[in-house]
């Protein structure tokens, strides 16, 4: 314990006249940062800021009109006050306009210069949000915190550079900022001042910038907290919950609408610029300027350029720590805190897949909703914190969502995210400590908060005093225009790039502009090549093209090609000036990295040197005030001709990747010949066989054959299942058996025929034996006791087997000009596999080539065709039965051993997990969607015969245009149908995992297992994982989900809590899983070949009819025992109640505003998180 001078503390007998001199000392300091380089782009005629220009523009064509003609306000097609402009607000222009007849009434002999004058308003807003949130914090925290607060916003890197435009957004934020100080006064004390005070504000945002409208969800929080401080036995509810809201509600609107008359006045150009900006940054209307976002990920870059650029990296990352500890802070339930993770995450998950005004609306409600409920179970209120919340949460899930990514949207919320942050620091350093007279050395975590803050000031302090460099210095544009004016001759011909600034040249150029953007194709390139030609110069103001169409070479091949090629000199043209600017604190120069990002050669790579490369700056930040000027100059004097072959051979040379994909997927001649080389046809199919003339007896025997050795697997992975898995075992040897054919075939260890089918037999007769050795007492005991029930298993699957032959037997064939489906694809590609060698097997559609599809079902009925020697007609029709059959026998399984508790008294219940095991085979493979039965309603009301039922009608329920006959096809359709599809044939195998899944689960994640058992179940899931997605790869998320739920779920039986263990067994689990089925399966991942690495949603969406019409009956089921099972678990907490009460509104509204899948996804999305929450305790 060191003691420390006491002489700092003797202030604090002035508190209040210290922190308010230190507040004016820190507004002039920010003052200096902004006001004294206002003319940062002295040399231009207009501002090269294209936002700035627009409001300018737009406050020049705008008058107050006469006293006399005052009527005409009224009529927005006469009114001169009309902006006829809604992008932005009205507001800023209107104080532009306001103030730019104030200066001119003021006697000057200066001409002032309208842009210093609206930027001016810009910093005066900044300096209002720096005072604005720093007496925010001392309300919330003590006056040194919110000082330091206001020192962080003083100097934070983004709030200097936008007080130096006149963008809307310092004003935006300064109204925000003052609006949420008010509405903590609101929830603290309810004064109706407060209320008035914090609608004037709100309406002042909103009219500033539309966006900004998610601030009313602070507005409704700070009023139900004010609510909740009430005695609730004084509550009036007109005086305190309907009247104080209204007045600030109405106060809002109508500050809005003084503020912006012409949103209503003029409706029609408001909302079709308001739709046409929500367009925009969400893409949805593809402007030039946009493009440069292609591909970026939400709120991940947003976060990265605020690191880098906007507040700086120690910031930005006490900032996010902050929000986080302050969203989940004093929460006494981890029921709450999943809830709110959940909810948060299908709002992030509506707002990236969903691309709509209702999708952000929705995703609001969520997150404003989650909150309000955790308020209910937070031990400790922190009111304040909870409305700044109310407003961040949700703007920044909405607009980090956005497909266009300027940082400056996110600026509204900034400083209120740095009070989180400090709010955090505050929280784990308790007060005596900052300033007090002794400190704790040994304490090392209020040891390292106070290097993180000591750190985080200095940064940020650092990187605002560096920007003073780019204000300091002319601008790069001007001082390469002077250079240009003393070194081009007169009349050269300057080629610049469209949708890009010029620069201020004195002298008289002839300028052309290339069309850079336009759609790429050959005239493009002809006529860029001519104009390359009669060039003498080409500028490059910035990098906002370069860095944008180098971006997206599959839509700009040529563009791509030119950038190259100019950058590495390569037509004609020779760098000869370039200007930068940089950020700069003494020696140390922050680099900004043009090139790398678009992986372009860098032109003037030698610049970087001893500079601190810090990477790519979003184009925002450095094209307006510093951008990087590049002058090429023309001293080859090359031809059109030239250019354009230069051009086009290198275009080719950068699209040789679409190339080596069709060179990978042909096969390489020494596999092509042992392809060739391979059995003929007579060779594996033995026509005049025993086999073929009793082609169901062979196939039928050869299936019993490898179930019977595949049992003591079975027994062994469903140890816990009461049948011990019999039917499954079906399933299993074939998987075991196929799997060790094929990984030979694969690895040309043997080629494809009936000995390596042997080989595969033999293999799983090898592992059973000794399974059999080590659990032999166990396996006779439950033969022997279970006799019988075998015995009926075993004639279920005979029952299904040849019941669905007949089906096949009434209609064979495999082609039909109007009902034959596509079996004679099927054949072609089973043809090739029985035919192969190796594996992968040849393209029967593409010479040479290999097969690039999931291949690995037809490898299945291949390895029992070699087994045979059956013809493939004919094992074609006996494959459809098998499948039908094995999915039974799975699911049969599964429905039996899904009873446990069976009430001793209850007279049927031996025969109850038959009744259950029959019941799950007909939900799964028998029953079909509700259309059959809306056509059977239908005949019967008409009285019309049977006969017409439309089979086909069931299975393409949707009509076209939209959505356009999606197949709805159910399972018993397709097995009935009979193309042998790798959706029919995954189908088993699904079953499978969901069968191990069950036993993990009974097993509470295998802890009755031994460790070599444990490996065998854990193997063999994820070998049935990996050969779904070689059977039919758009199984996977459905299997991955359910295994990630079975192991979850098991180790949660396991430790009956959420602890550490949970989830660190779990993860562990699930990526030993995974390791597996990729490792597996490595030779068919890297013989295929995809062409498209993401999943987007489709534009034909689905009505809330038709989701209830194809899934209603299940969709029942699960609701109404979800009800059950909630209401027998929240009948004693009415908080808990209220939880469910509160998401099933919130989910019912967005189904009905939805109608489509996304109303399905937001439903299941909720189930789970009730179910999830009434199993937690």
């Amino acid at each position: 314990m060191i003691r420390i001078r006491e002489s700092y503390n003797q202030m604090s007998r002035y508190p209040n006249t210290i922190f308010w001199l230190s507040l004016i000392g820190l507004v002039i300091i920010a003052g200096s940062l902004r006001f004294g380089s206002l003319d940062w782009d002295n040399g231009f005629d207009y501002t090269p800021h294209p936002d700035e220009r627009a409001l300018i523009m737009k406050n020049d064509e705008i008058s107050f009109p006469e006293l006399s003609n005052i009527s005409s306000l009224l009529n927005p097609e006469e009114s001169t006050w009309n902006p006829n402009w809604f992008a932005y607000g009205s507001l800023p222009i209107y104080l532009l306009k306001i103030s730019e007849s104030l200066d001119s009434i003021i006697p000057n002999t200066i001409d002032h210069d309208i842009r210093i004058l609206a930027r001016t308003l810009s910093s005066l807003s900044d300096i209002g949000i720096i005072m604005g949130i720093t007496l925010l914090s001392k309300t919330i925290l003590n006056r040194k915190y919110a000082l330091l607060i206001g020192v962080l916003v003083s100097f934070s890197v983004i709030h200097i550079q936008l007080s130096h435009y006149f963008a809307v957004d310092t004003l935006a934020t300064f109204f925000c900022i003052w609006g949420i100080f008010f509405l903590c006064r609101v929830s603290s004390y309810g004064y109706k001042s407060d209320y008035i005070f914090s609608g004037i504000f709100i309406g002042l945002a909103i009219s500033s910038k539309i966006s900004v409208l998610p601030i009313y969800g602070a507005l409704f929080t700070a009023h139900f907290l004010y609510i909740l401080n009430q005695d609730i036995k004084q509550i009036n509810i007109k005086n305190i919950i309907l009247l104080p809201l209204s007045i600030s509600v109405l106060v809002s609107v109508f500050t809005f609408l003084i503020a912006q008359p012409y949103s209503i006045l003029d409706w029609n150009n408001f909302s079709s610029d308001i739709t046409e900006q929500s367009e925009m940054v969400r893409r949805i209307r593809d402007y030039p300027y946009t493009r440069q976002y292609i591909d970026t990920f939400p709120y991940i870059y947003q976060f990265i350029q605020l690191g880098k650029w906007g507040i700086g990296w120690p910031l930005t990352i006490l900032s996010a720590i902050g929000m986080f500890w302050f969203w989940n802070k004093g929460i006494s339930s981890k029921k709450i805190t999943i809830f709110l993770i959940l909810s948060n995450i299908i709002s992030i998950y509506l707002l990236i897949t969903y691309n709509n005004v209702m999708s952000i609306l929705l995703s609001m409600f969520l997150s404003l909703g989650s909150l309000w409920v955790s308020i209910l179970f937070r031990s400790k209120l922190q009111a304040k914190y909870l409305v700044i919340l109310s407003w961040v949460i949700p703007y920044l899930l909405i607009t980090g969502s956005f497909e266009v990514k300027f940082t400056r949207y996110l600026l509204p919320i900034i400083p209120l995210l740095i009070l989180l942050g400090i709010g955090f620091i505050s929280d784990n350093i308790p007060k005596k400590v900052i300033g007090s007279s002794y400190f704790n050395f040994k304490n090392y975590k209020h040891i390292s908060l106070i290097v993180l803050l000591s750190i985080t000031t200095a940064i940020t302090i650092s990187y605002g005093l560096a920007t003073q460099n780019i204000y300091s210095s002319p601008h790069t544009a001007v001082k390469a225009s002077e250079w240009l004016n003393q070194h081009a001759p007169q009349n050269s011909t300057i080629l610049k790039e469209h949708w890009e600034e010029s620069l201020p040249l004195s002298n008289n150029f002839n300028t052309q502009e290339l069309p850079i953007y336009d759609v790429d194709n050959l005239d493009k390139l002809t006529n860029l090549s001519i104009e390359l030609e009669k060039g003498d110069y080409i500028v490059l103001f910035s990098n906002r093209l370069y860095g944008t169409v180098s971006r997206i070479p599959e839509r700009y091949p040529y563009m791509t090609s030119y950038y190259h090629s100019l950058f590495n000199e390569e037509l004609g043209y020779k760098l000869v000036k370039y200007e930068s600017n940089y950020l700069k604190l003494g020696g140390i120069i922050l680099f900004e990295d043009t090139f790398n990002r678009v992986n372009l050669p860098n032109p003037i790579d030698s610049e970087s040197a001893g500079k601190i490369n810090v990477g790519f700056a979003d184009e925002s930040f450095s094209v307006y005030d510093h951008p990087k000027v590049l002058i090429f100059k023309n001293v080859g004097k090359y031809s059109n001709r030239k250019i354009n072959s230069i051009i086009e051979e290198k275009s080719s040379i950068l699209s040789n990747k679409s190339k080596d994909v069709l060179d990978r997927m042909m096969i390489n001649e020494d596999r092509l010949n042992d392809q060739r080389a391979g059995g003929t046809w007579t060779d594996i199919i033995k026509k005049d066989s025993w086999n073929n003339k009793n082609p169901i007896l062979a196939w039928l025997f050869w299936i019993q054959l490898i179930s019977v050795l595949a049992f003591p697997i079975g027994f062994l992975v469903f140890n816990k299942f009461k049948d011990k898995g019999y039917l499954l075992s079906k399933t299993l040897g074939i998987l075991v058996s196929c799997y060790v054919t094929w990984i030979l075939t694969s690895t040309g260890i043997s080629t494809f025929s009936t000995m390596s089918v042997y080989i595969g037999i033999i293999t799983l007769l090898f592992i059973s034996s000794i399974i059999l050795i080590h659990k032999k007492k166990e396996i006779i005991g439950f033969l022997k006791s279970t006799w019988k029930s075998i015995a009926l298993y075993e004639l279920l699957f005979l029952i299904i087997f040849l019941g669905f032959i007949l089906i096949r037997a009434a209609n064979p064939d495999l082609w039909h000009p109007f009902r034959g489906g596509e079996k004679p694809m099927d054949v072609a590609y089973l043809n090739a596999v029985v035919k192969s060698t190796f594996m992968p097997p040849y393209d029967p559609w593409f010479s040479g080539a290999s097969l690039n599809y999931y291949y690995w079902g037809y490898f299945i009925v291949g390895s029992l065709i070699h087994l045979t020697g059956i013809s493939t007609e004919t094992a074609y029709n006996l494959a459809i039965p098998t499948f039908f059959a094995l999915s039974v026998g799975g699911l049969f399984s599964i429905g039996y051993n899904l009873t446990n508790k069976i009430n001793a008294n209850y007279s049927y219940k031996k025969i109850y997990p038959y009744l259950l095991g029959i019941t799950t085979v007909i939900f799964v493979c028998i029953l079909g969607n509700l259309d059959g039965l809306y056509q059977l309603i239908n005949l019967l009301v008409k009285l019309e015969s049977i006969g017409d039922f439309d089979f086909w009608r069931s299975s393409r329920m949707m009509p076209p245009d939209p959505p356009g006959f999606e197949i709805t096809e159910f399972p018993f359709f397709t097995f009935l149908f009979a193309d042998l599809h790798a959706h029919l044939m995954s189908i088993p195998f699904v079953i499978l995992v969901a069968a191990i899944g069950l036993t993990i689960i009974k097993s509470s994640a295998l802890q009755s297992y031994i460790v070599i058992e444990k490996i065998i179940v854990l193997l063999l899931i994820g070998i049935t994982i990996g050969a779904i997605s070689a059977i039919n790869t758009w199984d996977i998320p459905v299997t991955t989900s359910i295994t990630l739920g079975s192991v979850f779920v098991g180790y949660y039986l396991r430790y009956k809590t959420l602890n550490k263990s949970f989830f660190i067994n779990g993860i562990l689990t699930s990526c030993i899983v995974a390791g597996i089925a990729i490792i597996t399966f490595i030779p068919y991942h890297t013989n295929t070949i995809t062409f498209f690495n993401w999943i987007e949603p489709t534009t034909n969406v689905t009505t809330l009819t038709q989701i209830l019409s194809i899934n209603g009956f299940f969709l029942f089921l699960i609701a109404t025992g979800t009800i059950v099972t909630l209401h027998n678990k929240f009948q004693v907490n009415k908080k808990e109640i209220l939880v469910v009460i509160i998401t099933s509104l919130i989910v019912s509204g967005a189904i009905a505003a939805l109608n489509s899948y996304s109303g399905a996804i937001l439903l299941s999305s909720t189930i789970g998180i009730l179910i999830i929450f009434s199993s937690i305790k």
